[in-house]
């Protein structure tokens, strides 16, 4: 029987609604939890992918053509975030270092390399160049084996 009063009627939906929620997003979990173990959307993906390849190679071109600053913003963040940064972070560590790279001092064009310690949950050293990082990477971050390099350098070079 229909409400005559539309408030009435509203409380009433939310009660409703209210009680049956949780069923709601279970059934709904279940669901897309069975979809994706049995392999159904994977399957029905490939599906619709396998019927017209060039439309969906044009359509997939078409958005990241279309969201390349979100695409690039996304990445990044989420680059950032497996070493152990936030935008936040970064955006400091950039103005304490005033752009200058932590090792070498040189200005770095374009972005930095966010720099961290290699544990669980990695933790931010510093914002570096692509060379200084690289460098860390190859000396497997051991301060003993880039002192022994500078011992190497010095013994064998003009360096002092």
């Amino acid at each position: 029987m229909p409400y005559k009063d539309h408030e009435k009627a509203l409380e009433a939906h939310r009660r409703s609604y209210a009680k049956n929620i949780e069923k709601q997003r279970e059934r709904s979990r279940v669901k897309s939890a069975k979809d994706v173990v049995s392999g159904r959307s994977k399957e029905r993906q490939r599906k619709w992918r396998a019927k017209d390849p060039e439309k969906t190679h044009l359509t997939d071109k078409q958005y990241r053509d279309d969201h390349l600053e979100m695409i690039s913003k996304c990445n990044r963040k989420q680059a950032l975030r497996r070493a152990g940064w936030t935008f936040e972070t970064y955006e400091t560590a950039y103005i304490a270092q005033e752009g200058l790279c932590d090792i070498c001092r040189q200005p770095v064009e374009g972005s930095m390399c966010a720099d961290h310690e290699h544990v669980t949950p990695p933790k931010p050293r510093g914002l570096l160049c692509n060379s200084c990082n690289l460098a860390l990477g190859q000396f497997k971050d051991s301060p003993i084996i880039i002192e022994a390099a500078a011992a190497y350098l010095r013994k064998h070079g003009k360096y002092e």
